[in-house]
């Protein structure tokens, strides 16, 4: 099997996402990040754009709990959000995503 298309998740980081989580919600934090990750390792870039309904089918969490999440993880300073919204209201675009890290992805 070829190891292209995985991601590295650094030590460090599940400490830190273990360290903002609180023991509740730690395996749920967990989920939202790891499913970030693999956002960001199929655009090959730490940057990149996905509605939160999307990362939620991702981590196998409701939408509120995954906007939650991210709202931790943004934070603590593991990644940035830039929400951008269109003139009509209660619509919304994709927002931006931007991973704290240097993203390793493992190739053949």
């Amino acid at each position: 099997m070829s190891a292209a298309g995985w991601f590295a998740c650094g030590r460090n980081e599940l400490d830190r996402v273990r360290d903002i989580s609180g023991a509740r919600d730690v395996a749920t934090i967990t989920c939202v990040w790891i499913a970030l990750l693999d956002l960001a390792n199929r655009a090959r870039s730490d940057k990149f754009s996905a509605h939160v309904s999307r990362i939620a089918r991702l981590s196998g969490l409701s939408y509120s709990t995954v906007t939650r999440g991210i709202r931790k993880l943004e934070t603590a300073g593991l990644l940035v959000v830039n929400a951008r919204r269109l003139e009509a209201p209660r619509v919304s675009t994709l927002p931006s995503i931007r991973l704290n890290r240097k993203l390793h992805l493992l190739s053949a």
